[in-house]
């Protein structure tokens, strides 16, 4: 059986099952979420512009209750939230982030295991996780990159790993 590709756009969620490889779509400020459960290989999966604008909140109450009896078992996977060199200067990501942990915890999705990997400065993520196999894999690239025909990927391998081979940023995204 072939493995079926999803790639979510902005403001979009899922849920599904199986045989099924999820693509985040590309997150510069945006922030990508799988709420991953390995046994019964299931994800509730989401590409949100921000979070605070309530789409979120919404997205993670949905999840808590469709993972209420597996939540411990349950992977979250975080990523992107980079601040934009196209975007707006007053926008911090780092409270962002905050934003969303706090309401992971809220409802109770910090019982199983939490893996962000949020994007340094001016650069797009790119995440993948295949439902078969539990395999979260993340690109990252330059923002300015992805208005060229030759993308300036800096990183590309498994999740867990992301940033490791980035010595210029610390894993909160920022310049050190």
């Amino acid at each position: 059986m072939s493995l079926r590709a999803i790639e979510l756009k902005t403001a979009e969620s899922v849920y599904r099952q199986g045989n099924i490889l999820v693509n985040s779509g590309y997150l510069t400020p945006c922030i990508g979420i799988f709420v991953y459960h390995p046994r019964t290989q299931r994800v509730f999966a989401g590409h949100f512009p921000s979070s605070d604008d309530g789409m979120l909140e919404k997205f993670v109450r949905r999840a808590a209750r469709r993972f209420r009896d597996d939540s411990r078992d349950t992977i979250v996977y975080l990523a992107g939230n980079s601040r934009s060199r196209f975007g707006p200067d007053d926008v911090d990501p780092r409270q962002e982030r905050d934003h969303v942990l706090r309401l992971l915890h809220a409802k109770g999705l910090d019982g199983g295991e939490i893996v962000a990997r949020w994007s340094p400065l001016e650069t797009t993520a790119y995440a993948t996780l295949d439902l078969r196999t539990g395999e979260a894999d993340l690109v990252l690239q330059t923002e300015e990159s992805l208005r060229s025909d030759e993308p300036d990927i800096f990183y590309r391998g498994p999740f867990r790993k992301a940033l490791v081979y980035a010595p210029d940023w610390n894993p909160n995204g920022e310049r050190r």
